[in-house]
């Protein structure tokens, strides 16, 4: 079983980037500890999923964006002993909830990777071709 809990203050930043390497997203070692603490500094919200035997960290997610016409959800992760047990959609369903009492008229969007986009549709969230995106890799750039 697991708690979740929204904007805990108390957040280990090292358990956090452990839970980015044990998810295989952090093999570049591009989230720092301090990387991560300004990351959550900036968020508009995240919730934490502890595991209830030892209050390890075992989920996360955040929203990111201005608040007003859209965020989204990002960093959706759960560590692979505790997947296929409800940990992610609790987490979503939490940060959802949370954030529709400032505001209700928004839209959220997210970014999947490859085999999890039945992970989002299972919680109603639809894809959406109305808009196109584009990533550029700021790297890239020759300033």
């Amino acid at each position: 079983m697991f708690n979740i809990v929204h904007n805990d203050e108390t957040i280990d930043c090292y358990q956090l980037v452990a839970l980015y390497e044990e998810c295989g997203w952090n093999t570049d070692g591009f989230r720092t500890i301090k990387r991560t603490q300004d990351a959550m500094n900036r968020s508009l919200g995240y919730c934490v999923a502890y595991a209830k035997e030892d209050l390890s960290l075992i989920g996360f997610c955040r929203l990111i964006g201005d608040g007003i016409y859209g965020v989204q959800l990002v960093d959706l992760m759960v560590k692979p002993a505790y997947r296929k047990q409800g940990v992610a959609q609790q987490l979503v369903k939490k940060i959802i909830s949370n954030f529709s009492k400032i505001s209700k008229d928004i839209s959220i969007m997210l970014v999947d990777g490859p085999g999890i986009n039945s992970i989002y549709k299972s919680m109603g969230f639809s894809m959406a071709f109305r808009e196109s995106v584009h990533y550029f890799e700021t790297t890239s750039m020759n300033l």
